[in-house]
């Protein structure tokens, strides 16, 4: 229970250094709950950025990072007690109840969030890529490129939340954030519905967020999904409030958190332009008064988005060349790619998630502008719910016009999604005069939440068994993930100086040697139409300190079938599993098989 101390003290140092941040500011907000809301997220964003400085400068070490959230702690402890609600003597049984229950229900809620263990194979972006790159900082002390994960590139301002778990051994501490984002953006999502919708429909919005399974699944992997939802949906409420209220402050936290949303991943793209075309929307409005309020709405709104989100794409340019790597490579380049690499990572993303035709997409894409055209003109339609309206239809249009349509892209429009769904079914409810008690409602969203923490206990015995320490998680994950006893293997029986070439999977975080990708799409290090004979490659790995080479056919398999729309990429592959092939059975040894892995010493 250790990762879930440590994941307390993350949300204590947030809410503490939250409330530093908010008090400097003189940013006021209304209730309780607002209050630990937006001072944890603002927290959290400091966080980042504190861990990221550090890291630079080559002091992510145990002493700083420990110090730093200990004494932060300690301070949001103390605006914890502050805000929590006082206990009336008269009513102090009640409350008390009321208490035991949450932290009951919270607990459980945490347990099955540690429920499915990372190395389920399950989040596979999480082991290739997520936890591996915080891992490998960790271990050197300082954010430096990682030629072994291209992806380690990406912009990665909430994984570094990670950073307390992995330096203590922990890695489900990385779970139990991205579950912790999910908390916040439920209740995000209430403070969001509470702007429109009446007590009892907004509190439904709220709690049902958590009822729907992608948010669920997500909970449970170790990856930065809900960090962005979370953003996002902040970015969006904070635009509400200065409708509601226009003081700067309301739109210099809109451009905070749209900015710390643009950190987390590359796919922040879609609410960015979705909530940087409503700020353009919005402040043209006072064109009629001049120029000058529309430039200092965007000035308030776009210098905090550029300073929070820039250090990373300003990282990235000076480390590896290119802001945006792997992606616009044709215009700036890269380090540890190719030309050639680029192509087969530009192929890979081609014909997945929705594929529409050419002129259903069109005529999508024009629907989608006449709807948003015609929004302005709808008669007693108050300008939030327009802007609410407005909101998922930017980022579908924008998701929709790119080549790689995948469901989870659309995370950001959830909570949107849920407010105006509640919202009509208020309406329509009020319309037919029939009344519903919020108690039916409230049940309703009781017996749905024990009905999906039922299906987690049926459907995931093993995972819990490991959650409540009966079953040892080494054991767990040799019967889970393929690739476990290889890596256990080498962890144990290699010298610690050995390098091994992983080809191709590339879910690598329990690997704690050495390692270059092999995969022949995500990397751009190895090319392999460039060798003529195995020989030559072996003569190629020697040089590159390769010692050993993993080979999976699973995962050769599951990528063939993968890339099968693509023919030029499944010859690729083809033909590099060949010569790697030739290569075991020509010059390697074979010193370890099981699962269809199989490792090889070279000479």
């Amino acid at each position: 229970m250790l990762a879930i101390l440590i994941a307390l003290v993350l949300w204590a140092a947030g809410l503490g250094l939250g409330r530093l941040i908010v008090y400097a500011a003189g940013w006021s907000f209304d209730g309780r709950l607002q209050q630990f809301v937006w001072q944890t997220a603002v927290g959290w964003v400091g966080i980042s950025l504190i861990f990221f400085g550090l890291g630079l400068a080559g002091w992510l070490r145990p002493a700083p990072v420990w110090t730093l959230l200990g004494s932060l702690a300690l301070v949001g402890s103390w605006v914890g007690f502050k805000l929590a609600p006082p206990i009336r003597r008269p009513r102090l049984w009640a409350r008390a109840a009321a208490v035991l229950a949450a932290a009951g229900l919270i607990g459980l809620l945490a347990l099955l969030a540690l429920a499915p263990p990372i190395g389920a194979g399950m989040a596979w972006d999480g082991l290739m890529y997520h936890l591996p790159t915080i891992q490998t900082w960790v271990n050197q002390g300082r954010i430096a490129p990682i030629p072994s994960i291209p992806f380690s590139n990406y912009p990665m301002g909430f994984n570094l939340l990670f950073v307390p778990g992995l330096m203590a051994g922990w890695p489900e501490v990385a779970q139990l954030a991205h579950w912790s984002a999910g908390v916040l953006a439920m209740l995000a999502t209430y403070l969001l519905a509470r702007q429109l919708l009446p007590g009892e429909w907004s509190v439904l919005a709220g709690l049902s967020f958590w009822l729907l399974p992608l948010v669920r699944q997500e909970a449970t992997w170790p990856m930065n999904d809900l960090g962005l939802l979370l953003y996002a949906t902040l970015a969006l409420l904070a635009l509400a409030r200065w409708q509601a209220e226009p003081v700067p402050g309301w739109l210099i936290l809109a451009g905070i958190m749209t900015g710390f949303a643009a950190s987390v991943k590359v796919t922040a793209v879609f609410p960015v332009i979705a909530l940087s075309m409503l700020v353009l929307a919005l402040s043209l409005k006072s064109y009629q008064k001049g120029w000058q309020p529309v430039w200092k709405t965007w000035l308030r709104f776009g210098v905090p988005l550029v300073l929070v989100s820039g250090l990373w794409y300003l990282k990235n340019w000076v480390q590896v060349g290119n802001p945006f790597f792997p992606f616009l490579f044709d215009y700036f380049g890269g380090d540890f790619w190719t030309a050639a690499a680029n192509e087969r990572f530009r192929l890979s993303q081609l014909g997945r998630g929705l594929q529409l035709p050419g002129w259903m997409r069109t005529a999508v894409l024009l629907g989608g502008v006449i709807y948003l055209g015609s929004l302005p003109r709808i008669p007693r339609l108050s300008l939030n719910w327009k802007m609410l309206l407005a909101y998922p239809a930017l980022i579908g249009l924008s998701w929709l016009v790119t080549k790689s349509p995948q469901s989870r892209y659309l995370l950001p429009v959830y909570p949107v999604f849920l407010v105006i769904v509640w919202g009509m079914a208020g309406y329509g409810l009020r319309v037919l005069s029939f009344s519903v008690r919020p108690s039916w409602l409230y049940l309703f969203l009781l017996a749905g939440t024990i009905l999906s923490i039922g299906q987690t206990i049926q459907t995931q015995p093993a995972e819990l068994a490991v959650a409540l320490g009966r079953t040892e998680r080494q054991t767990y994950l040799a019967r889970r993930f393929y690739m476990y006893p290889a890596y256990a293997f080498a962890n144990s029986q290699l010298p610690p100086t050995s390098k091994l070439l992983i080809f191709p999977e590339d879910r690598t975080y329990y690997l704690n040697r050495e390692y270059l990708w092999g995969d022949p799409i995500s990397q751009g290090i190895i090319e392999y139409a460039d060798y003529a004979a195995p020989v030559d490659f072996l003569a190629d790995l020697q040089v590159r300190g390769v010692t050993h080479v993993v080979l999976s056919h699973p995962a050769f398999d599951f990528f063939i079938n993968w890339e099968s729309h693509n023919e030029s990429l499944v010859d690729y592959m083809t033909a590099a599993h060949q010569l790697i092939t030739d290569l075991a059975s020509t010059e390697a040894s074979l010193i370890f098989s099981e699962n269809g892995v199989e490792i090889y010493a070279l000479p």
